[in-house]
């Protein structure tokens, strides 16, 4: 699917799309994290996130992954499943450093969100000291419920768990 005026195109995953989304992952954990988790906490992280199988058992599974990519470059990657309540989860949402405030994580969320129908609000998990992503989000219509203390991975995360009504809304004004 081509977006109207975007130079990128948003299609499903594919197992060999794999490889691209490790290596975007682990750009974006570097240069995104640093001074939010600590250094050995990315690395364990990174390793057991994305790792070939763990990735390979969520598109098999009740993930779904869609890329944005222009020229076969990966511009970007959303991962989503479906819960209870017609609640879709947005476990990943990772765009290209450089390709930030070009609207890819934005066309991510809305094909994403197109591709289920029946979902009436979207939820995630996001860093409690992530203040970009979570102004990102906020921009977006996602409202903080409340705080989560997760220890999943065998590393202490600490997060808000924001939700919004769908379909996203547009970019709200800074």
């Amino acid at each position: 699917m081509v977006m109207d005026n975007a130079p990128f195109m948003l299609r499903t995953a594919r197992l060999a799309d794999i490889p691209a989304i490790q290596a975007l992952a682990e750009r974006v954990w570097r240069a995104h994290y640093v001074g939010i988790i600590d250094d050995a906490s990315i690395e364990q992280l990174l390793a057991q996130m994305y790792d070939t199988k763990t990735l390979t058992d969520h598109m098999n599974g009740s993930h779904v992954f869609f890329v944005a990519e222009n020229n076969a470059t990966l511009l970007g990657f959303i991962a989503v499943e479906m819960q209870a309540e017609n609640t879709l989860f947005i476990h990943k949402l990772y765009v290209d450093t450089a390709q930030h405030q070009q609207g890819v994580g934005t066309a991510l969320m809305q094909h994403a969100a197109a591709e289920f129908p029946n979902a009436a609000r979207a939820s995630l998990l996001v860093n409690r000291n992530n203040n970009s992503s979570i102004h990102y989000y906020e921009k977006r219509g996602f409202a903080k419920i409340r705080a989560v203390d997760d220890h999943s991975y065998g590393t202490p995360k600490c997060d808000y768990e924001m939700v919004c009504a769908l379909p996203f809304a547009q970019r709200k004004a800074a």
